[in-house]
């Protein structure tokens, strides 16, 4: 959305992004784990009203249906086990309730056409059920600069992009020779 709203913004990236938070949700939730979603952040609402105490919740699990968490896959929380084994150790697996809820306020359709003269590239992932990939293209496409990219990876998944290094490398020197081309080698 920055890009959209901020001047000083000369091109943009977005790498398999949430282009709508609610449908998102709504759509990797179960009709009833999203019913539990909803209960848990009004009930954090009223607690955060009320004392100003922020309430926690995971960020994923190995049993989506045991208990509600933001990203309902286990396979979120395996990678960001091994992050956390091998190159974050700090990293808690948990986020506010507070925002998942601004997760789902999250929605960037009424920002993308004022996208004008700006290079755009969207880097999606085949397939993706996690961020929606058709929703992220349908987005591209309402982009109105004619200077966009849609670079899909084909053969992965949105988690491949997070735990498989040769294919965030791949995703990487897309981004890289991108911002070369726009940025500097129209000015050199």
């Amino acid at each position: 959305m920055v890009g959209a709203i901020d001047s000083r913004v000369k091109c943009i990236i977005s790498n398999i992004p949430v282009v709508d938070g609610y449908l998102t949700m709504k759509q990797v939730h179960s009709a009833l784990a999203f019913r539990d979603l909803q209960d848990l952040l009004l009930e954090d609402r009223r607690t955060r009203q009320a004392s100003g105490a922020f309430g926690y919740m995971p960020m994923s699990t190995e049993n989506p249906s045991d208990e509600v968490t933001t990203w309902p896959f286990p396979e979120v929380t395996t990678a960001f086990n091994k992050f956390k084994d091998t190159v974050a150790p700090n990293q808690e697996h948990r986020n506010t309730i507070a925002s998942t809820e601004l997760l789902m306020n999250y929605d960037v359709s009424p920002y993308v056409t004022r996208i004008l003269n700006k290079p755009v590239l969207m880097a999606v992932a085949e397939g993706d059920d996690i961020t929606l990939w058709e929703k992220e293209i349908e987005i591209f496409n309402r982009i109105a600069t004619p200077r966009k990219e849609l670079f899909v990876c084909e053969d992965t998944s949105h988690m491949t992009l997070y735990s498989n290094m040769s294919r965030l490398e791949v995703l990487a020197r897309r981004g890289r020779d991108f911002l070369v081309r726009e940025l500097i080698a129209r000015f050199a």
